[in-house]
Parts: structure tokens; C-alpha cells; sequence
């Protein structure tokens, strides 16, 4: 049996292939009950069999209380990462950006000295696309 050979992919299906990676949105990932909570409502409904029914307001105000506070711990958490992850995106922008501002000087005057304008024209097309691609993968 022969091996079909299979051609390699064309330029652009790569880079739409990567820009379509880069650029969907993150898939959501539900988040897990708060075995605390669980818990808690146990309690409470346990407390109101041993109690009865004359106890209920009281119960339902404290469960209510208990979730939230599960859900500002959980608000807060959600928070602290979406900065933590905000302050990383800038470190990462503001270093790309030194860095092909660093870069441009001598490799634009080396291509002027050996290709020209031509040259000068590759090297800027060249970070120009660093910039772009730096900004996909550094997306907030």
C-alpha cells in the first residue's frame, strides 16, 4: 500500500489558521460548587427539621447570607486574577514595544547600508508584524 504524501499547508492557512486561534474568545469553564456552601445548606436544613417550621424565616436569612458571602469571595477572586492578568498584558505590551523600538534603530540602518530602501521597507514590514502578532497574543 502507498503512503499518500500530503502537501504542506499554504502560507495564508497558517496564518488564518493562527489568527483565528489567537482571536476566539477563551471557552467559559463553570465553576465548581462551594463545598462550604453545600455544607452549610445541610446544616440548615437539618436545623430545620430539629426546629420546625417557626424557625424558617430565620434559616432562609441565614443560608441567603452565607451565599453571599460565598459570592463576594468569589467576585473578589474573579477580580484579583482579571487584574493580575491585566497588569501582566501591559508588562508584556510595554517590553514588545522597547523592544522593537530598541531594535529599529540598528536594523534599520544596517538594511539601509546593504539593501537600501528596499531593505529599510522589509525591516519596518517586519515590525510592524511583530507589533501586530504581540498584540493578539497579549490581548486582555
Amino acid at each position: 500500500m502507498v503512503a499518500r504524501r500530503r502537501s504542506p499547508p499554504r502560507f495564508a492557512e497558517v496564518v488564518r489558521t493562527l489568527v483565528t486561534a489567537l482571536t476566539q474568545p477563551r471557552p467559559y469553564t463553570p465553576v465548581p460548587t462551594d463545598p462550604g456552601l453545600s455544607e452549610e445548606l445541610r446544616i440548615t436544613l437539618a436545623s430545620r427539621k430539629e426546629l420546625g417550621p417557626d424557625y424558617d424565616r430565620e434559616l432562609v436569612d441565614y443560608f441567603l447570607m452565607q451565599i453571599n458571602q460565598a459570592i463576594e469571595r468569589r467576585v473578589e477572586e474573579l477580580w484579583r486574577e482579571r487584574e493580575r492578568r491585566r497588569r501582566r498584558a501591559v508588562l508584556g505590551k510595554g517590553l514588545t514595544l522597547t523592544f522593537v523600538l530598541l531594535a529599529a534603530i540598528p536594523l534599520t540602518a544596517a538594511a539601509g547600508l546593504t539593501a537600501g530602501a528596499q531593505g529599510i521597507a522589509v525591516v519596518w514590514i517586519g515590525l510592524v508584524v511583530v507589533l501586530l502578532i504581540s498584540g493578539l497574543l497579549w490581548r486582555t
